[in-house]
């Protein structure tokens, strides 16, 4: 070691410890063969694929499309019908799933996990293709709406009344309103107490309320904009 006017009269063995970082995969330009209007399925050879670390190859992304022809991506199960899934979702999961699907990254602090890019990915056969969320949530100005695998019911965010109930399993369109009906008191009472009740303990009432006041004495005013204070005029 030099102290800036003499080196010290002993040397000394410094120890340094790297960690290892990931290093980007890489690839190279590959040609495949294959008569039109054939079905190709490609695996893992089709591609020249090499990790350092020794990954696998987990997906690919395509980014120029062909200048002739057309292009078809088939299910995982080997047809392009495709298969439905009728598992409960909502927006958040539509908007992750496409997020997962396109390789793009997750929103910075988005905490939230698509239920559907794994259904895509296992295909009909899998034993979570059919689960869902229990129920899913909406609101819409002053409604508030739950729907369970066969019921969905909304009501007046303020006061609470059920405003419609339908049977999505025997009315899908929804046309015959039950929420009058007595044969289903049972049903609004769970979806409220069970569901509902939950949603509307954490709405800000007073907002509500004025949201309320300010649609009743203008219907011209629509939106959440209606919450701002109406601009003064002097006279």
């Amino acid at each position: 070691v030099y102290d800036g006017t003499a080196y010290s009269a002993a040397a000394y063995v410094v120890t340094t410890t790297h960690s290892a970082v990931n290093d980007l995969p890489t690839s190279a330009a590959v040609t495949v063969a294959n008569v039109e209007d054939t079905l190709i399925t490609y695996t893992v050879a089709n591609f020249a694929f090499s990790d350092t670390e020794g990954s696998g190859i987990a997906q690919i992304k395509i980014t120029i499309l062909e200048s002739a022809g057309a292009l078809e991506c088939n299910d995982k199960n080997g047809g392009s019908a495709g298969w439905q899934s009728r598992a409960l979702t909502d927006q958040l999961d539509v908007v992750k799933t496409m997020l997962d699907v396109a390789g793009a990254r997750t929103l910075e602090g988005a905490e939230y996990r698509s239920s559907l890019t794994d259904k895509i990915l296992n295909g009909e056969d899998a034993s979570e293709a059919q689960e869902g969320k229990e129920v899913v949530y909406s609101e819409v100005r002053l409604c508030s709406m739950v729907r369970n695998d066969r019921f969905k019911m909304s009501v007046d965010s303020l006061t609470r009344e059920p405003l419609d109930l339908y049977d999505m399993e025997e009315d899908p369109t929804e046309i015959r309103n039950l929420v009058q009906e007595p044969a289903y008191r049972a049903i609004r009472a769970e979806l409220s107490e069970n569901h509902l009740d939950r949603l509307l303990d954490k709405l800000d009432q007073t907002k509500v309320k004025k949201y309320q006041d300010t649609i009743v004495a203008d219907p011209r005013r629509r939106g959440w904009q209606a919450l701002e204070k109406p601009p003064s005029h002097n006279t």
